[in-house]
């Protein structure tokens, strides 16, 4: 819509398709995470798709398509570089997933592979300034809902490394949502079940 949502307009049509999120970069670029599942299947998802749209949403192009990864978690990094995270759909029952870094310049996207981490990544955030990042995710086998632990890595180099740092270590509970909240290098909120945990550096 560019009248205040008075008229809309179809841009994307997919059959079979979820749409999981939509996120821009500025007023031109934006990524939208798409979801295809099996109709004659168990209804589970069986492919994850990332489109870019280079003019504000008029057009969109698939920039990436899996199989075999769940895009679960993605976030926008304060200098509109794109971090999504996935973890591969089938693969024993061991939880994993990776970090993958987009940029998108002169119509030109690159892909860069940062990290692999033992748990699955359920929330990726950064402060305003870009500088600190959480990855926070459950460590377990896949539905075994005992055998999940809270697991959490930082990076202090705007995403560029990431340390096994876990400030939620000493918190009993299962972490069902791993809502992060950041709203400096210093002051972070958590939400593990039904806590709200303030962590912060003095």
């Amino acid at each position: 819509t560019e009248d205040g949502g008075a008229s809309w307009k179809e841009v994307l049509s997919l059959r079979y398709h979820d749409v999981g999120k939509i996120e821009f970069a500025n007023e031109q670029v934006g990524y939208a995470f798409v979801y295809e599942w099996d109709p004659l299947g168990d209804g589970g998802y069986k492919t994850s798709k990332l489109f870019i749209t280079n003019d504000g949403g008029d057009s969109w192009k698939l920039l990436l398509s899996e199989s075999d990864n769940y895009f679960n978690s993605y976030t926008l990094h304060p200098d509109n570089s794109l971090y999504v995270a996935s973890e591969p759909i089938y693969g024993g029952f061991a939880r994993i997933s990776s970090i993958r870094k987009f940029t998108q310049l002169n119509d030109e996207s690159s892909l860069t592979q940062v990290a692999h981490f033992p748990f699955a990544i359920t929330s990726i955030k950064f402060s305003p300034s870009g500088n600190i990042g959480f990855a926070v995710g459950i460590q377990g086998n896949k539905g075994y809902a005992s055998s999940h632990k809270l697991a959490m890595r930082m990076s202090f180099d705007k995403g560029a490394t990431w340390l096994e740092v876990n400030p939620l270590k000493r918190f009993t509970g299962f972490i069902n949502t791993g809502v992060v909240t950041v709203l400096s290098d210093r002051m972070v909120y958590f939400c593990v079940d039904n806590k709200l945990i303030k962590f912060w550096k003095p």
